[in-house]
């Protein structure tokens, strides 16, 4: 897996003087959560702010959610909103197999060429032209932001420029960086997407709009994790009947009925522009189609 939208690819140089290497990592995280990053249960016991994901195991369309932390309960501090994750879907993956990872993680900086949004006291790195982050599993640089005045590609076979347009603003989620093993996936970030963006190769990605306000939100001393986790494989219907749509809203064409009590395999979750969560699923064999998941037991 790994975050990146391009690669680029040239002949290896070998670290040159002008390169200084800068990794950044939220301030104010507890020795004890940076020793087990892989952790969910100690991450999630030190947390009070929660960003959850869920996708269909397949699917690069997903639910992002916020949770709060209240006398050691989470709740759900906002609605939901939809989000795009890897084009292969979420699991355990490689560097490149364009999966986003599944599991628990700490975030990390939040960073971007564009100002830092009024009102955000999380940290914030302005992003240059001279920002990259580095895909290249035979670079001893690997998984790293280093900031660099040479020519990139002479120096790594593939990188990420963090003046990238999807990284106007974005924030590091923490994988495979303490310790970093080579070829296990890298450059995994939130990060904005545009109206045609319909997957990502390993990152998370939200509107502009949603992503500042999650940056406004962010409290450095709640220390924000995010949960990236399947979204359930199968549901039962609830309703004594329930129309399977071609598309996910009450409005389009009805291809078919599915009846109480029979379950269903999960292919896809999407949130549609009514903030109505909505499952697609094969209803007949080899027929396809959407149903509301507020009469499942989704």
């Amino acid at each position: 897996m790994t975050g990146s939208h391009f690669v680029q690819g040239r002949k290896k140089f070998f670290l040159p003087l002008l390169a200084v290497v800068l990794f950044f990592s939220a301030g104010g995280f507890s020795s004890k959560a940076e020793a087990a990053v892989s952790n969910a249960s100690v991450l999630k016991s030190e947390a009070s702010q929660m960003i959850v994901v869920e996708a269909a195991k397949s699917s690069s369309s997903a639910i992002l959610q916020r949770y709060v932390k209240q006398n050691g309960k989470w709740v759900k501090y906002s609605a939901p909103i939809q989000a795009v994750v890897g084009k292969s879907g979420i699991g355990k993956g490689k560097e490149g197999d364009a999966k986003t990872p599944l599991g628990t993680y700490l975030l990390g900086t939040s960073f971007g060429w564009a100002p830092k949004p009024a009102g955000m006291i999380y940290p914030f790195k302005a992003a240059t032209k001279y920002d990259y982050w580095i895909d290249d599993v035979n670079s001893p640089d690997y998984n790293k932001w280093v900031n660099y005045k040479g020519n990139p590609a002479d120096r790594w076979k593939s990188f990420e420029r963090l003046n990238h347009p999807l990284y106007k603003y974005a924030v590091v989620i923490r994988y495979n960086d303490n310790p970093i093993v080579k070829g296990a996936g890298s450059a995994i970030f939130l990060h904005i997407k545009t109206s045609s963006t319909k997957y990502t190769l390993g990152c998370v990605a939200v509107n502009e709009g949603d992503l500042v306000t999650i940056l406004k939100w962010l409290d450095p001393k709640k220390k924000p994790i995010i949960d990236i986790k399947e979204a359930k494989s199968t549901v039962k219907i609830t309703a004594s009947a329930l129309n399977v749509r071609a598309s996910a809203t009450t409005g389009s064409k009805i291809v078919g009925v599915v009846k109480k009590n029979q379950v269903f395999t999960v292919k896809d979750v999407y949130l549609n522009s009514q903030k109505q969560t909505w499952l697609r699923i094969e209803y007949s064999k080899g027929k396809y189609g959407w149903v509301s998941a507020s009469y499942t037991s989704y």
